[in-house]
C-alpha cells in the first residue's frame, strides 16, 4: 500500500507539471504532434483493461489539459490515427476512445469519468467533433442508456457523477453541433435525446453535478486531494471549464 501511494504521489506531481507545461501553447501544440506520430494503441488499450483504473484517468486528463483553452488543436487531434494490431485499418483517435466507453458498460466509474471528461472537452466548440462523435449510432445508444443506470461498480455519489458527466457530454452534442451542413441529423439526435432523456433531466443532472461533493471538493485546488488513488474522480480545471459553460445548457430550454 505505501508504495501505491509513492507512486500516486509521483504521478500527482508529474501531472501539475505536465500541466504547466501545456498551459503554454506551444507545449500543446509539440503534445498534440507527438500523438499524431504515435499511430499504435495496443498499449493504450491494454491499459485501459488494467486493474489500476487511475492509469487511464491521469492519461485522459493530461490530454485534456491539452485541449483546454485550445480550440485549434481539437480538429488537429482529429488526424490522430491508431490501430489495435498492425492487421488492422487505423480509425481515430476519437472512435478509439468512445469505444472504450462503451465496452465499459456501467462499469469502473473512475475510469469512464476520465473519458467522459475528455471528451466534453474535445468537442466543446468543435463542431467536426461532434459530428464525427454522433455519427456513430453506438455512442448515443450509450449516453441515451446509460445515463440513467446505476453502476455495478462504485458509489452512489460517484455514480452520480458519472450521470452528471454523460449529461454535460449529451449537452455539448446538443449544443455545439452547429455545422449547419445537415440539420436534419441535429434534429433527430434533439428528439432522440427529448424521447430517451428529456431535456429537463439533463438540466436537473447538470445541476445535481455542479453541487455534489466530489465536484466541490475537486473545485477547491489544482493539486487533486486525494487519500487514495481511487479518490480521484474529477479535474480541478474540468471543474472550472465546466462552470465557464454550464451556462450553455439554458439553452435547452427553448
Amino acid at each position: 500500500m505505501d508504495m501505491v501511494m509513492k507512486v500516486l504521489r509521483l504521478r500527482i506531481k508529474l501531472k501539475n507539471a505536465l500541466s504547466v507545461v501545456v498551459e503554454r501553447r506551444v507545449g500543446k501544440q509539440k503534445l498534440i504532434e507527438l500523438l499524431e506520430g504515435f499511430s499504435h494503441s495496443e498499449h493504450y488499450v491494454k491499459a485501459a483493461q488494467r486493474p489500476q483504473h487511475w492509469t487511464v484517468w491521469f492519461g485522459c486528463v493530461c490530454l485534456l489539459h491539452c485541449l483546454l483553452d485550445a480550440d485549434h488543436l481539437k480538429q488537429q487531434l482529429l488526424r490522430v490515427q491508431l490501430t489495435t494490431s498492425p492487421s488492422e485499418t487505423p480509425s481515430s483517435l476519437l472512435h478509439h476512445l468512445s469505444t472504450i466507453l462503451i465496452s465499459l458498460g456501467n462499469h469502473r466509474p473512475q475510469t469512464r469519468a476520465g473519458l467522459l471528461m475528455l471528451l466534453s472537452a474535445w468537442l466543446h466548440n468543435c463542431p467536426l467533433a461532434v459530428a464525427q462523435f454522433i455519427s456513430i449510432e453506438e455512442n448515443v445508444q450509450y449516453l441515451t442508456t446509460h445515463i440513467d443506470g446505476y453502476g455495478n461498480e462504485g458509489s452512489e455519489a460517484e455514480n452520480q457523477i458519472v450521470r452528471g458527466l454523460i449529461a454535460f457530454l449529451l449537452t455539448i452534442c446538443l449544443v455545439f453541433d452547429e455545422t449547419g451542413v445537415d440539420q436534419s441529423r441535429k434534429n433527430a439526435l434533439s428528439v432522440v435525446v427529448e424521447r430517451r432523456v428529456g431535456k429537463q433531466k439533463l438540466i436537473e443532472l447538470l445541476e445535481g453535478f455542479s453541487h455534489s461533493e466530489h465536484y466541490v471538493k475537486a473545485a477547491q485546488r489544482p493539486q487533486p486531494l486525494a487519500k487514495s488513488a481511487q479518490d480521484l474522480l474529477l479535474d480541478y480545471h474540468f471543474t472550472k471549464f465546466f462552470k465557464s459553460v454550464e451556462g450553455s445548457a439554458s439553452t435547452l430550454k427553448s
